[in-house]
């Protein structure tokens, strides 16, 4: 059984072989593809013109469906068409934003809790950020992965959304985090002028940067699981608070490695 999964544009597509998978490597085999744009059950299956792609793609993603633009057309549509034609199990999973303390750097999840940390322990003074009210629902990959698990175990393949159903805005991820490190927020100032001060010394730890404002930025996401519930008895177990907690602590364990600075102030 093998369950295969990869970025949008390339998730039927083995770089390494250099051509699509057919109907024959499906024989005896479950497939699986993850796709992260913000999608329902029915919209994962039908033919999506790249235009309506790049205006929720994040940048860099769009940039990549332009960059393999020959692919797109084929790959989103290509599970369903499988299923018919050559009744093979092949599902599709869209995933919302799931995070962990692997997350890479430029993920803004990321790139907060490592800010938090530097600051924490006197590496860096101030995080820079874009928009503080967009909202997210944020999971944790840990979830999301039996999630995929789950569907590739089921008899029939099947498209599936994964998110928690919660969202919360980065001002809030930053305030979280700022918590786990015994650091209270102050926000000041309005619009491109706002600062994040830490209530117990005045310092402005948070500051908006324009050049991180996205021409595209979707001003909320959020998922609706209740087909993974109802179907693959999915949930997802760890809040966010718990998520940003774990982020923190690996960070803070990550700078103290990378500046070989011990940790300050942090029990």
């Amino acid at each position: 059984m093998v369950a295969y999964s990869s970025g949008l544009c390339r998730s039927f597509y083995r770089e390494d072989e250099g051509a699509v998978l057919d109907a024959a490597d499906g024989a005896g085999r479950r497939w699986y593809a993850v796709f992260t744009v913000p999608q329902n059950e029915k919209s994962a299956v039908r033919h999506l013109d790249l235009r309506e792609i790049e205006s929720f793609l994040p940048t860099y993603e769009a940039a990549r469906v332009w960059k393999n633009r020959q692919r797109v057309h084929l790959v989103l549509p290509l599970f369903p068409s499988y299923r018919e034609a050559y009744g093979i199990h092949a599902s599709n999973g869209i995933l919302f934003n799931h995070e962990s303390p692997i997350r890479g750097e430029t993920f803004v999840t990321r790139k907060i809790t490592r800010a938090v940390a530097s600051i924490h322990l006197g590496v860096q003074q101030t995080l820079y950020i874009g928009n503080l009210d967009s909202r997210r629902d944020w999971g944790h990959a840990r979830d999301y992965v039996e999630g995929m698990w789950r569907i590739v175990q089921q008899d029939a393949p099947g498209d599936y959304v994964l998110a928690t159903g919660e969202a919360h805005s980065v001002r809030e991820f930053i305030e979280m985090a700022f918590s786990e490190v015994g650091r209270k927020i102050q926000w000041r100032g309005k619009g491109i002028d706002e600062i994040g001060v830490d209530s117990e010394n005045g310092n402005i730890v948070v500051r908006i940067d324009s050049r991180y404002f996205r021409p595209t930025e979707v001003a909320l996401l959020l998922g609706d699981a209740s087909k993974a519930r109802r179907e693959l008895g999915w949930k997802h177990t760890v809040s966010l608070p718990e998520l940003v907690a774990e982020m923190v602590k690996s960070d803070l364990e990550v700078i103290a490695k990378e500046f070989h600075v011990g940790e300050r102030r942090h029990e």
